[in-house]
């Protein structure tokens, strides 16, 4: 209540709109660094490679998407916690981790996004996955060479959820903050800027059409 970041409050909402597109965004760079880790390893021909902390740590944050995407939140808000704290302390793991595991320890407790987010949130992480995982079996070191394959279908998924009668900006913020790694990183940018500045731009008309049509109607 003192924070103003409960689920009555604007910050609050905002933050669980936020929630699942920003957990399937870690998840989904966490998937990348575990594919990574592992193919270097297979074709080494040994484990000794893999940092037992960052793997354990990259598990945590795909076993907190998981059971996301059952709709335990208590459960995935631990394992985000824990992860969270791990890298904090020095463990392995890509920077932007933090603020995406931050903002989902921080969703308001006893809330639970719907179904509307949940599911492409869960899209989302696949796809962006994907190019990772054809970059790893390739030998390719430069995993984020597929950004601007990965943010055109991303974008496209999420603006078809923006675009739905009940949506807010919160969910155009949202598309930001699952966006932002990709769009940061040396190879999505500007390119990776202009696709989901593009992606902002339609999803603010198709949400202001169908939610005038939706009104019309009743």
């Amino acid at each position: 209540m003192r924070t103003h970041t409960g689920s009555s409050h604007r910050a609050g909402r905002f933050l669980v709109a936020t929630a699942p597109y920003a957990l399937a965004a870690a998840g989904a760079i966490a998937a990348a660094g575990l594919t990574a880790a592992v193919a270097d390893a297979m074709r080494g021909g040994s484990a000794a490679g893999l940092d037992p902390l960052g793997t354990a740590v990259y598990m945590a944050v795909l076993a907190a998407g998981a059971v996301a995407c059952l709709g335990r939140w208590p459960m995935s808000r631990v394992l985000a916690a824990l992860s969270l704290t791990a890298l904090i302390a020095g463990a392995q793991g890509s920077a932007w981790l933090i603020p995406l595991l931050a903002l989902v320890v921080v969703m308001p407790a006893g809330v639970v996004p719907g179904r509307d987010d949940r599911r492409p949130a869960a899209a989302y992480a696949v796809i962006t996955w994907l190019p990772s995982l054809c970059a790893a079996l390739s030998g390719d070191r430069n995993f984020f060479l597929g950004a601007i394959q990965q943010l055109g279908p991303v974008m496209l998924l999420i603006v078809i959820r923006t675009a739905a009668p009940g949506a807010r900006p919160r969910h155009i913020l949202a598309i930001l903050v699952a966006g932002a790694p990709w769009v940061t990183s040396v190879t999505g940018s500007p390119i990776g800027a202009a696709i989901v500045s593009t992606a902002l731009a339609i999803a603010w008309g198709a949400g202001r059409l169908s939610r005038r049509r939706f009104s019309v109607a009743t």
